[in-house]
């Protein structure tokens, strides 16, 4: 399918879930005010289901744009060679987790608050050793959808208690190793670090962050004062 009728179809499912909303919002308006618990409990799953959705399709339509070769070349290289290039580079057993986020309105939201734990889907996309990774480059991605940016890949200390998303490296900058994203994102992503107080620098393309790892110990260690 191609951009223009891809994009009319998100715009078109955008408005249906749009118009959803509302009329469910007056059924669950109906079901409170007849003090119909069951109906009400129903009525806002439904309304809570139908959000997501909304928020997502809303993500599509605002980001969309047409398909660039580079890029794409780019992110096929990255889902078939860059979990292999990661595992040659970084040592196992090294003190390192990755986390994939596809939507930049999420990434938006981590760099602003400086915590993991703004998402939603944060249980399942986590890889907590380097033989992991490749799932959260998977969640990177925006399911396969050439028509929308990349997302990010967060590069990250695993912290003290255990917890793998209990920590904020805004309070903590040490934490946060690197943002990885493609030539396309780095601008963008680097605009929301200067908005919310987060070190520009950490941002960089999947082949600068591969260079680092291959001097790890100089790159990412505290350095001793």
């Amino acid at each position: 399918m191609g951009y223009l009728e891809t994009k009319s179809l998100v715009t078109e499912r955008y408005k249906q879930y749009v118009d959803e909303l509302e009329e469910l919002k007056k059924d669950l308006k109906i079901a409170i005010d007849s003090k119909d618990y069951r109906m009400e409990k129903y009525y806002s799953h439904l309304i809570e289901d139908r959000l997501k959705i909304t928020k997502s399709l809303k993500y599509e339509k605002e980001n969309m744009r047409e398909e660039e070769p580079k890029d794409k070349a780019i992110r096929d290289q990255i889902k078939d060679e860059y979990a292999s290039v990661l595992k040659s580079v970084i040592p196992e057993g090294t003190d390192i987790n990755f986390y994939g986020v596809s939507n930049l309105d999420t990434v938006r939201d981590i760099i602003k608050f400086g915590t993991l734990k703004v998402d939603d889907e944060i249980k399942y996309n986590i890889s907590t050793s380097i033989n992991e990774v490749r799932r959260s480059l998977f969640n990177a991605e925006y399911r396969n959808n050439q028509y929308l940016p990349y997302g990010a890949l967060f590069a990250f200390k695993k912290s003290e208690n255990g917890m793998f998303w209990d920590f904020n490296f805004k309070e903590e900058p040490s934490m946060l190793y690197s943002i990885i994203t493609t030539e396309e994102c780095v601008p963008r992503i680097q605009n929301m670090c200067l908005e919310y107080g987060v070190d520009m620098d950490k941002v960089c393309t999947h082949d600068e962050f591969k260079i680092k790892c291959m001097n790890f110990d100089k790159e990412f260690k505290p350095k001793s004062k």
